[in-house]
């Protein structure tokens, strides 16, 4: 809506985390790290205390095309107890990095692009829509609601930016927003501080 664009133009922008092609602007955290030592070293260094991490899921069919050229021809989402699919390898190393900064560690996880919210709405991972705690509790819920997921499409962020946004106003945090995809993770974040 034209009130959440607003607010989202309005709001000051922290640093995003950026490829080296990206071109780069004054809040910017580069990715070139061999450790998660420099990671966390990089996130202080911008000034980053405390914020509220949102995972998305993107359960789109693209997984499974994605997944025949790049995960030995399984879906990305795969689920098998010898084997890390890479969305739980995101979700991994993502929380390991960050989950120190939110401050009450509830994780609120959403997928989208499935059979039941095509791309019109979201859902939570957790049925009875609790939060996840920790980066654990986010990769129980993954692993426990995925092999139930019908993949379907298509892409469509609006809906989680929507809860993103309704999130931040009733935190008034920093708000980490992964968007986790076939394509890799796509990194925003805003806040809602002054």
């Amino acid at each position: 809506s034209t009130a959440e664009s607003s607010l989202i133009e309005n709001i000051p922008c922290p640093p995003v985390i950026v490829r080296k092609v990206s071109t780069t602007h004054d809040h910017v955290i580069k990715d070139e790290f061999t450790s998660l030592d420099e990671i966390n070293k990089a996130v202080e260094e911008v000034g980053l205390t405390h914020s509220q991490l949102i995972f998305g899921i993107d359960y789109t069919i693209s997984n499974l095309e994605t997944g025949k050229n790049s995960f030995n021809g399984l879906s990305l989402h795969h689920i098998q107890d010898d084997l890390v699919n890479p969305y739980q390898s995101v979700i991994t190393i993502v929380g390991r990095t960050l989950e120190k900064y939110d401050s009450d560690k509830l994780i609120p996880v959403f997928g989208f692009g499935d059979r039941s919210t095509l791309d019109r709405k979201i859902f939570p991972l957790r049925p009875d829509g609790s939060y996840c705690k920790g980066f654990r509790g986010v990769l129980e819920a993954y692993n426990e609601i995925t092999p139930k997921v019908r993949m379907s499409g298509p892409t469509n962020f609006a809906p989680l930016i929507r809860e993103a946004v309704r999130i931040v106003k009733k935190t008034g945090e920093v708000c980490y927003r992964f968007f986790l995809q076939d394509n890799i993770s796509f990194l925003p974040y805003f806040s809602n501080q002054n």
